[in-house]
C-alpha cells in the first residue's frame, strides 16, 4: 500500500498499485486549496484515520477549488473519517453506468460515522 497526504491525491497517476497487500492507495487527512483530479487507478482510495480524520476542499476569497473525481473511482472511509466541501469549493463526481463512483465505509457492517458531507 502506498500512503500519501490528501493534498497530493491528484499527483497519484499512471502507476500500478496491484500486488501491494492490500491493493489500495492510503490517503492521510488534510486540506486541498487548488483544483485537483482524483484519477481512477484501478484500486480503491482508502481514507485513513491519523493525526486528522478530515479531508477538506477549502476555498477562500480569491480561489474556489474543485475536486473532480473520475468515473470508476472507489473511496473507502475508515470509521469517523469524512470528506468535506467547505465554503467556496466544489466536488464534482460524475460516474458512468458501467463505471460508477463509489463512496463507502471501509467496514460496511459498521457504517462510517462522518461519511460524505457537502
Amino acid at each position: 500500500m502506498i500512503i500519501a497526504p490528501f493534498k497530493s491525491i491528484g499527483a497519484i497517476y499512471g502507476n500500478s498499485f496491484l500486488g501491494n497487500r492490500p491493493d489500495v492507495i492510503g490517503i492521510r487527512g488534510g486540506t486541498i486549496e487548488t483544483d485537483v483530479v482524483v484519477h481512477n487507478q484501478g484500486v480503491p482510495y482508502w481514507f485513513l484515520k491519523g493525526h486528522t480524520w478530515e479531508f477538506r476542499v477549502q476555498g477562500n476569497d480569491a480561489d474556489c477549488p474543485v475536486l473532480s473525481i473520475e468515473p470508476g473511482v472507489k473511496m473507502l472511509f475508515q470509521d469517523s473519517c469524512g470528506l468535506y466541501a467547505q465554503s467556496r469549493s466544489k466536488i464534482i463526481a460524475l460516474g458512468l453506468p458501467d463505471s460508477m463512483i463509489v463512496f463507502t465505509a471501509l467496514d460496511t457492517a459498521r457504517p462510517c460515522a462522518q461519511g460524505f458531507l457537502v
